[in-house]
């Protein structure tokens, strides 16, 4: 029986100059603002102080979060929300990457709910079921493109060596700002990690056991989008068209991975993430063709459509050949994104994978076309060494 909920109530404003906008969409929502950013880049490139002119024009106060770093953990979500609680924030604004709109998600609970926030993530003593609607609205204006996370209502979260997630249907933006001129300047490795992000939630999704016809629409644009682009925008930097739709695969990534979830590839980054600090789209790219290798039987037909999406002509193959020749696909796209790392490259050793292995089973997997024990998961990270 075909069943699925979908609520996705975020307003999207995107094209090419939309931040201009930024002032006039502060004020709809409130008068004393919390500017949520990340360590420098911001600051260099000339786009904090245009923010801070835009909005000043329209509320009463601004204070700032600074210096959020990719993986953001308790600690500074925490520091951040202790520093403006007496100061009657209601807006918070976040500009920069998914880390940073992570942690703008997370502050908000931290301002409007009692005791300490990392209680209400997924597996805490609290759980998202005591999350509530009285949140602080918060804007996204993301500057990378291939999360989606501008439009999510997930904030993943580090606490000690785990990544963790804290969700709820009012955590969503209530507005999101997409411009790809703010883009422009992130740097090639950054280009090809965060995009690829987008393709892998969206493979995530489309081969999800939960995935429907809905998820498979977005998921099959954005993968469409993602391939066809993501060369032009790490080469091509300043290419507005190619940028543009980098946004949007992220954009509709996040809507198939909201409707489908993602799968074992994300699972079995994280701690690679939380153990390691490894940038999330490049822990994804380190296990990326040793989990797609692991889920092929579970569904070739679906692999194999998967594979004429990423350009390979399969008309005249059974569906099981067609799947393989997606995982030379996947391949083939990550030697062009020079994203070939191993895990020995970051130190890793079998005797590790012994360790952070279980930490890898969390709900991610239950969407997982194929089943995963313990001992698959370590298979699968060993063959990634």
């Amino acid at each position: 029986m075909l069943a699925f909920e979908y609520y996705q109530p975020t307003k999207i404003i995107f094209g090419q100059g939309c931040f201009k906008r930024l002032g006039e969409v502060v004020q709809s929502h409130g008068r004393k603002a919390l500017l949520v950013i990340g360590q420098r880049a911001l600051r260099k490139l000339g786009i904090l102080d245009k923010a801070v002119e835009l909005i000043e024009k329209h509320v009463a106060t601004i204070s700032i979060c600074e210096g959020i770093k990719p993986n953001p953990t308790s600690q500074s979500v925490t520091a951040c929300a202790e520093k403006v609680k007496t100061e009657g924030i209601d807006v918070i604004v976040s500009i920069g990457g998914g880390s940073v709109m992570d942690a703008a998600r997370a502050i908000s609970l931290a301002l409007t709910h009692p005791g300490n926030f990392w209680e209400y993530r997924l597996t805490g003593n609290k759980g998202i079921t005591k999350i509530e609607n009285k949140l602080i609205p918060v804007i996204t204006v993301p500057t990378t493109a291939g999360t989606g996370s501008e439009i999510s209502p997930a904030a993943i979260i580090s606490g000690g060596s785990s990544k963790e997630v804290i969700v709820s249907s009012y955590m969503f933006p209530k507005v999101a700002l997409v411009d790809p001129e703010l883009t422009f300047s992130l740097p090639q490795d950054l280009t090809a990690q965060i995009g690829l992000d987008a393709l892998v939630q969206s493979i995530e999704a489309f081969v999800s056991k939960n995935a429907n016809p809905v998820s498979d629409l977005y998921a099959q644009e954005s993968i469409r989008l993602a391939f066809e682009n993501i060369i032009k925008a790490v080469s091509h930097g300043s290419d507005v068209l190619s940028r543009s739709n980098m946004l949007l695969a992220g954009l509709l990534s996040s809507k198939a991975i909201n409707l489908a979830g993602v799968g074992a590839v994300h699972a079995l980054s994280d701690p690679l993430s939380g153990r390691y600090n490894i940038s999330h789209g490049l822990a994804l790219s380190l296990i990326l063709p040793e989990v797609v290798e692991h889920n092929l039987d579970s569904n070739f037909e679906k692999y194999a459509r998967l594979g004429k999406l990423l350009g390979e002509d399969t008309d005249r193959m059974t569906s099981k050949k067609a799947a393989q020749k997606t995982l030379e696909a996947i391949e083939k796209l990550l030697v062009e994104l020079g994203l070939t790392k191993r895990l020995r490259d970051f130190g890793i050793t079998e005797s590790d994978i012994e360790i952070f292995a279980p930490e890898a089973i969390n709900p991610d997997i239950g969407c997982n076309p194929k089943e995963l024990n313990i001992e698959d998961i370590k298979d699968i990270y060993r063959k990634a060494l």
